[in-house]
């Protein structure tokens, strides 16, 4: 499957997460914004992709494949990923970071989680049980809900993460059909629920998932290509 055929698919899942979540909310205001443009001249580290993420003390952050940076207005400080060199393409890729209760940050590679323990200006792996290969990415997304839980969403299953044991506990297995898998998800704060996007059959589907009662429903009509 290719990256860009992907890209689609999230980009209209996402319209249709912004219409029944974030519509309603929507309040028409004034704001005032300052732009910033930063290069590698400033710092930044070269690199095609990158994300941007504000951490709870205001520090922003730039992931991109090749690890991390802390930007505090002024200067940089550059994290670099310890990867185990499984695969150097151009189909690398960074996900957004997450920040738990901790003020750790979470960044999703090719090659799985990674967690930048801020106590110790280091990274820390996690892996997951139902990957087929260690080295080698299976997470569709992370989520974090307002009890701070990081909820980890794979191709088949929902983990949730135990700070006590500083490991991953499975909660749900979604999908025990192999041809099935979850490309992204979000969580439904008002519902308690996960809206997922599925590659099923081919073709991409939006289902709900009730966690407490373990249950999966698909949307009539779900067909993502209808709204593209």
């Amino acid at each position: 499957m290719s990256r860009p055929k992907e890209d689609k698919m999230l980009y209209a899942f996402n319209k249709f997460l912004i219409l029944i979540l974030f519509l309603p909310l929507y309040s028409p205001s004034q704001n005032s914004y300052t732009f910033q443009h930063l290069t590698v001249e400033d710092g930044l580290l070269s690199n095609p992709f990158v994300n941007v993420f504000q951490d709870s003390d205001g520090f922003y952050w730039f992931s991109s494949v090749s690890g991390i940076q802390r930007y505090d207005g002024k200067t940089f400080i550059t994290y670099r990923y310890v990867t185990h060199g499984t695969k150097n393409s151009t189909d690398e890729w960074v996900g957004r970071p997450l920040e738990d209760k901790k003020k750790n940050i979470w960044i999703v590679n090719d090659e799985g989680i990674n967690i930048y323990q801020k106590a110790h200006r280091a990274f820390e792996r996690l892996y997951m049980s139902d990957a087929l290969d260690s080295n080698k990415n299976n997470v569709s997304c992370l989520l974090k809900d307002e009890q701070n839980i990081i909820w980890i969403i794979t191709k088949q299953n929902i983990f949730q993460y135990d700070y006590s044991l500083r490991k991953q506990i499975l909660c749900s297995n979604i999908l025990g059909d192999m041809h099935s898998s979850i490309v992204s998800a979000t969580f439904d704060r008002k519902k308690n629920k996960f809206w997922l996007l599925i590659l099923k059959n081919g073709g991409y589907e939006i289902a709900c998932f009730d966690y407490h009662k373990k249950q999966i429903k698909y949307l009539a009509n779900s067909d993502v290509k209808k709204m593209l």
